[in-house]
């Protein structure tokens, strides 16, 4: 054990001095987006609840009393007892929204995003996938090069970079891979594009919509919905655990591939299933969501008044303020938040080298003032702080 001590404290010691150490924040939540810690109150800008569904009293109301005569549901695996008639229910209902014959639930995102792509893996296999994509698509991809699978990154949203690399290819199964809407950058997969290159190229397409379901479209299915290519992309992966206020992951395909997925998805087969609680509160967003749009239609009017402080027209909720150095990018979170505002830095190994920034997320719940307010400062500090 003492040799273990010595090595973490020296990991301990070098991530301080590179500053890259972290620690999580102890936050009570109390009303939108005010929350406190043990000391402080802040308006926090750090949230994915992005409609403020995870607060939503009616559907809160709606998802208790059900619980009360339920339980969290039986504890084991969904090929071991633990698939519910709500599960199928949900997986229906996800499906219907992302316009797919059927979908696979999952633990959370994370996981389902290394099921999939492992599933897919095999000596007669190539990858392409965006070099921005999130750190779990990196994780299966890790896993699926032990398993023979070749691996090869585009540069972010380069379809012509990502076409050199399909012209050169001679596997005989390929899978493209792109998140719809970048959790760092907050831009959007030219989707279109990429699929125009498939029907030249005949690849598998898996998107990623963990930020935009529920977010993009006139359904809320996601930019997939948004320019109308639903029917191209063969697996839709998504989470519960961001505009759905819950927890959770799934699949949206083919029943031949949720068939596929069931049998060889090891994140699936081996993981306890997704509670009850939170299996019901998904499928009361979604009841909700196709009778009331007034969430969202907030949300969008509080990416347009960012975007008058910002500069430029924001594509999405998630607002990158990049500032490049590490130092300055800590610092100018450390000031916002002694001022009252949760804005937390994003550094390596998150994002590039050079590329530190805040990652600022809008929400339904944000009062038009505290999004003013939080510009404002947040400008005169660019122009003041940073220059320390």
């Amino acid at each position: 054990m003492k040799i273990w001590q010595k090595l973490i404290n020296s990991e301990l010691k070098k991530l301080a001095h590179e500053n890259l150490l972290r620690k999580s924040e102890v936050l009570e939540y109390i009303e939108g987006m005010k929350a406190k810690s043990r000391t402080n109150q802040f308006v926090s800008f750090t949230s994915n609840d992005y409609l403020g569904m995870s607060r939503n009293i009616e559907i809160v109301s709606l998802s208790c009393e059900k619980v009360k005569k339920i339980g969290m549901g039986e504890r084991g695996s969904p090929l071991l007892g633990g698939y519910t008639k709500y599960h199928e229910e949900l997986e229906e209902k996800l499906a219907k929204l992302k316009s797919k014959e059927t979908a696979l639930l999952f633990s959370s995102g994370y996981l389902a995003n290394i099921g999939v792509i492992t599933s897919l893996a095999g000596r007669e296999v190539s990858f392409f996938s965006d070099r921005y994509n999130h750190a779990s698509i990196y994780d299966g991809l890790r896993i699926s090069k032990r398993l023979g699978a070749k691996v090869k990154f585009y540069r972010h949203n380069d379809v012509n970079h990502l076409e050199q690399f399909l012209k050169k290819d001679t596997s005989k199964y390929k899978v493209v891979i792109t998140e719809t809407l970048f959790s760092m950058d907050g831009d959007i997969a030219p989707l279109r594009d990429i699929i125009a290159l498939k029907k030249a190229y005949n690849f598998l397409l898996v998107v990623d919509e963990a930020h935009a379901t529920l977010i993009f479209g006139e359904r809320g299915a996601g930019v997939a919905e948004m320019f109308g290519v639903e029917e191209e992309v063969d697996i839709n992966v998504g989470t519960l655990s961001k505009a759905f206020g819950s927890l959770g992951g799934f699949a949206a395909t083919s029943k031949s591939i949720k068939e596929y997925l069931t049998n060889k998805a090891r994140s699936y087969i081996f993981s306890t299933s997704l509670p009850l609680p939170v299996t019901i509160h998904s499928l009361n967003v979604i009841d909700y969501l196709e009778k009331n749009d007034k969430c969202r239609k907030t949300l969008w009017e509080n990416i347009h008044i960012a975007s008058k402080f910002t500069g430029k027209n924001l594509d999405s909720q998630i607002v990158p303020i990049i500032i490049g150095e590490e130092k300055k990018t800590i610092l100018l979170s450390r000031v916002l938040k002694e001022k009252g505002y949760l804005a937390p830095p994003i550094r390596y190994p998150t994002v590039p080298k050079g590329k530190a920034r805040l990652r600022i997320s809008l929400t339904a719940l944000h009062k038009r003032e505290d999004i003013i307010d939080f510009f404002s400062l947040l400008n005169t500090l660019k122009e003041t702080t940073l220059k320390i």
